[in-house]
């Protein structure tokens, strides 16, 4: 398959080079997409020198889709993989009825799909899955009110001792921290990011002064915390989004480690590379740490705003080589495969579902189990996919320390014959 790309301000030109090699690119390159979603398809390879865009195929070959996909009717996923060399955005997905409603109300007003100030491009939810593949920071779901309440009186004190407790910075972290012993995490993200807007920005101005002059992390806040404040504060020096991200769980990841991210879920990446698999939706709703278009209220109308754990999703080992990331969506599923040994060679098959076969490592072979109307072989480099029909047995293997992703429905990959 060949994929589109992404170029959003958070991405770099280095990112996909580092990750599989590549060459440096002429822009800022965010994340590759492979799937069927109809803003950016991913074109296959249907002959020598033919392609089509996959979901074009898709239309014509609806079979391709297996009984999976035909009770979506569409691919039910998209894949990606996101690198990200500076925070992005604080957000969340809706849920189905959501995103329907959101949808109908946009296509009444006339807001063209392309336009930046749509929020509900499509009609479905978004749940989502990412998979480490660096060391990767991130922020998700509204943690216990006491230990964001106890961050907070520490930045408070910091600042009062550093002399940059000005009153905009002394107003919001009161009114936030009373809220918090309320236990109202709605009233806090109505406060920063609505009603109480402009206080915020003046206050975040404040904060990105304090931390622009202390040069290593206060004994008073740990490195974690230091680490999100620092970060946010050097790329959005005046954006109140800063106190939200004060709400939310820190999550640090080791590559291989996953998080998933339900409808509801407040949440923002703050840096590192990832494999994404989500619903085949592109519907974000942002509050903050952006450029794009923020529809504050919409965010308040959606977020979950309950003490949530951060929804860690550890791996389940099928065998040996074979990883299953089976989060709770009916949409997806993603296995792991590595290398291991020499001569070591899977043979697989995918039960009624397509899937999306994504190399990250080594030089991956992949053999049609037996040979069917598509290539015999085919050879993936690292950031090389393929399309893979539902049905089809393949074998595939590579050099010691090849590894990729397989993406398809939940419990479709099985041990081929």
């Amino acid at each position: 398959m060949t994929n589109p790309f992404r170029e959003y301000a958070w991405g770099s030109t280095a990112a996909f080079s580092r990750l599989f090699g590549w060459d440096v690119a002429p822009n800022p390159q965010a994340e590759m997409w492979m799937g069927a979603h109809p803003t950016g398809a991913s074109l296959v390879e249907i002959g020598p020198g033919e392609t089509l865009a996959l979901d074009a195929l898709l239309a014509q070959r609806p079979e391709l889709l297996g009984a999976s996909g035909q009770r979506f009717g569409e691919l039910p996923f998209l894949m990606k993989v996101l690198s990200a060399s500076k925070p992005l955005s604080i957000q969340v997905h809706p849920t189905a009825d959501q995103a329907k409603a959101g949808f109908e109300a946009e296509e009444a007003e006339g807001i063209p799909l392309e336009s930046r100030v749509r929020c509900y491009p499509d009609v479905h939810h978004k749940p989502e899955l990412i998979v480490a593949l660096t060391d990767f920071a991130a922020l998700s779901g509204f943690r216990r009110h006491t230990e964001a309440a106890s961050e907070l009186s520490s930045v408070q004190a910091l600042a009062e001792e550093r002399g940059h407790g000005g009153p905009a910075l002394r107003e919001v972290l009161s009114t936030v921290q009373d809220q918090l012993e309320r236990q109202d995490y709605a009233a806090a993200l109505e406060y920063i990011l609505a009603s109480g807007q402009k206080q915020s920005a003046e206050a975040a101005r404040a904060l990105h002064a304090l931390v622009q002059e202390t040069e290593t992390a206060p004994d008073r806040l740990g490195s974690a915390a230091w680490d999100t404040l620092t970060r946010i504060t050097e790329h959005f020096p005046g954006d109140p989004g800063i106190f939200v991200a004060m709400l939310l769980n820190r999550v640090d990841l080791r590559p291989g480690e996953a998080i998933f991210l339900p409808a509801g879920n407040l949440h923002a990446y703050l840096g590192g590379a990832g494999v994404e698999v989500m619903a085949n939706s592109d519907n974000v709703l942002r509050g903050g740490l952006t450029s794009k278009h923020i529809d504050a209220r919409a965010l308040i109308d959606v977020a979950d705003t309950q003490v949530l754990d951060a929804p860690g999703c550890a791996p389940e080992l099928v065998t040996r080589g074979e990883l299953a990331y089976r989060p709770p969506f009916e949409e997806f599923a993603l296995t792991r495969f590595s290398v291991e040994a020499h001569g070591d060679v899977k043979s697989r098959r995918l039960v009624d579902a397509p899937g999306i076969l994504l190399c990250t490592g080594g030089k991956l072979t992949v053999l049609a189990d037996p040979a069917g109307e598509g290539p015999a072989h085919v050879t993936l480099g690292p950031g090389e996919s393929v399309f893979l029909a539902p049905g089809e047995a393949i074998r595939f293997g590579g050099d010691i320390g090849t590894t990729a992703y397989l993406a398809s429905a939940p419990d479709a990959v099985q041990a081929g014959r």
